[in-house]
């Protein structure tokens, strides 16, 4: 039974400074959400977190992140759940005895936007759950959220 419902990132429109909560300034390709207090912040037991994002025509990486410290401001964060995505990472670079000329090394593959209404349960005795935006190019994030 979900007890709690937080905003992780409220709308973001790319290239437009966020009015909301004013973190994204309109031109940054990275920035972070607000770090919300997650289920074992209270029960201190181990807990099954819903993360939600609704997102249109994003371009960009969207990754959840939870701590264990019991203050957000100077916590370390690591990556829970899925990374939502259209960047691949670099291609395996050519070994063999091809002229660099003719078939130079292999860039970073961008996939096409993104349009997702999704979620993903997460287990863990969490106390803080941010998201955290990278290379932000185009498109929207409706909302990004936790619940618990």
């Amino acid at each position: 039974m979900k007890t709690a419902s937080h905003t992780l990132l409220s709308a973001t429109v790319y290239g437009t400074a966020s009015t909301v909560d004013g973190l994204y300034d309109g031109t940054s390709p990275d920035f972070n959400g607000i770090p919300q207090k997650a289920a074992a912040y209270f029960t201190k037991d181990l807990g099954i977190q819903t993360l939600s994002w609704y997102i249109k025509a994003f371009s960009g990486t969207i990754t959840f992140e939870a701590t264990l410290d019991s203050e957000y401001e100077s916590a370390n964060w690591f990556k829970i759940g899925s990374t939502i995505s259209t960047i691949q990472e670099d291609q395996a670079t050519i070994t063999s005895d091809v002229d660099p000329n003719i078939y130079p090394a292999p860039i970073p593959v961008t996939l096409p936007p993104i349009t997702e209404n999704s979620y993903e349960n997460v287990a863990g005795n969490y106390t803080w759950i941010r998201a955290s935006v990278t290379e932000f190019s185009s498109g929207e994030i409706l909302k990004l959220s936790l619940g618990y």
